[in-house]
């Protein structure tokens, strides 16, 4: 299965786009997004990882600016983890740059698959990525993260400045995991894009 058949995106528009694994089917599945910056293009989560989520972006033309037809000078592309859960992080290996809160950060270098939390049953795939496909191999490869992200770190914010995204209060301690990184930021967690109605507020599920 290729990438293109694995993802599906919307465009929620400036230059933020909501992207979704298509045949996990689960409660675990997360969000993705992909906000488009001034200096550098930024997904949040990565989902499982099961299929290229770069090439998906290359290939829908996500990363391109409709102005110009083509991106003639690609920005860096910075993959960010709200934290290390398998559906979150599980495409992080894709990507050279990473991102992740410092309270994680040795999780996701060892591919510590208790800290992931990893736990994927042959029923939430519903469409094997690729022939003999199975659940019980998966398992969230280790990252040396090339970002430590902490609390009072602005850099996101800043190089997204053209997107303006919707997220605009200061870092929070993270909270909630196992290991006390459940967030980088204070979020109103949510289901469906469509439910990011608060103002100055974003949603990443």
């Amino acid at each position: 299965m290729s990438a293109l058949e694995w993802y599906a995106h919307k465009s929620l528009g400036d230059g933020i786009f909501w992207i979704q694994e298509r045949f996990f089917e689960s409660g675990n599945r997360a969000n993705i997004w992909l906000v488009r910056g001034t200096e550098q293009d930024v997904v949040i989560d990565t989902g499982l990882g099961l299929r290229s989520l770069p090439e998906y972006l290359y290939s829908a033309g996500l990363l391109q600016d409709p102005d110009k037809g083509e991106d003639l000078v690609r920005r860096p592309l910075l993959a960010v983890a709200t934290h290390v859960h398998f559906d979150h992080a599980g495409g992080l290996y894709q990507f050279d740059q990473v991102a992740v809160h410092r309270a994680e950060a040795d999780a996701l270098a060892r591919g510590d698959n208790f800290e992931t939390a990893t736990w994927l049953s042959e029923s939430e795939v519903v469409r094997a990525p690729s022939p003999g496909w199975n659940a019980r191999q998966f398992r969230v490869q280790a990252v040396q993260p090339t970002h430590i992200l902490q609390e009072g770190n602005g850099a996101l914010t800043r190089s997204l400045s053209r997107a303006q995204p919707p997220w605009t209060e200061p870092p929070v301690e993270p909270s909630s995991s196992p290991d006390g990184a459940d967030s980088l930021w204070e979020l109103q967690l949510c289901q469906q894009p469509e439910e990011r109605e608060r103002p100055g507020r974003t949603s990443i599920c």
